[in-house]
């Protein structure tokens, strides 16, 4: 079972709770991307990043000794090896690349979704206008191929040496603050978001397997 949470202020305390109830993922959104079937009041001022979400739910569930028992998985605007190492990092353990994929189809974010009137032919019914549709599976295979490579590149050449994510869940240590020049960013402390929580004698990612697992089918004969 997957929860999906808003990224926002005081999303630990409903995580702790969402862990609580058995959930075996749950899901930060951050306020970046979503389909363009969305309202616009909702793509434009709904939710914080994610980074800001998922640091608060992963130091939550952590000092409440529950990170063990859920995964935490990330979205909303994730495009590349570096974002989906720094959401490790963070404490996500999977991550969602939505956006990127609609776009390595053909997607050229006109947001009307809903409308049928796509004119690349991504998302309609219109037959004269899937006609325009051009994306392969290949493509969506190229773009995680690469993300993939990207990562390991990471982990491994960038003076870190790990050799799997798995090393770096929660590693907040591995972040710093880099100035960027201008004074309104260079005034924003950033080391809330990177604070080590202590795990005591659990983990600091998700080792509980198979807890709520889907039969293969949902009946059985008589």
């Amino acid at each position: 079972m997957c929860v999906k949470l808003v990224s926002r202020s005081g999303i630990g305390t409903i995580a702790a709770g969402v862990a609580k109830a058995n959930a075996d993922v749950i899901l930060v959104s951050g306020h970046v991307g979503g389909t363009g079937a969305s309202p616009q009041t909702s793509i434009k001022y709904a939710g914080v990043p994610w980074e800001m979400g998922l640091s608060e739910v992963h130091q939550v569930l952590t000092l409440n000794r529950l990170r063990h028992r859920v995964r935490l998985r990330t979205d909303g605007g994730l495009k590349t090896g570096r974002d989906i190492v720094i959401a490790a990092m963070l404490g996500a353990e999977e991550y969602g690349v939505g956006t990127a994929s609609l776009i390595a189809m053909g997607c050229i974010m006109v947001r009307q979704c809903h409308s049928n009137t796509c004119p690349v032919g991504v998302c309609v019914q219109d037959e004269e206008l899937r006609k325009k549709f051009v994306g392969t599976p290949e493509r969506v295979v190229n773009l995680f191929t690469f993300l993939a490579e990207e990562v390991r590149e990471i982990l491994v050449l960038a003076q870190l040496g790990f050799k799997t994510l798995n090393e770096v869940i929660g590693r907040t240590d591995l972040l710093h603050q880099v100035s960027r020049g201008a004074a309104h960013l260079d005034d924003l402390d950033l080391n809330p978001l990177l604070a080590q929580a202590d795990p005591g004698d659990s983990a600091r990612y998700c080792t509980m397997q198979g807890r709520n697992e889907v039969p293969d089918t949902l009946w059985t004969p008589g």
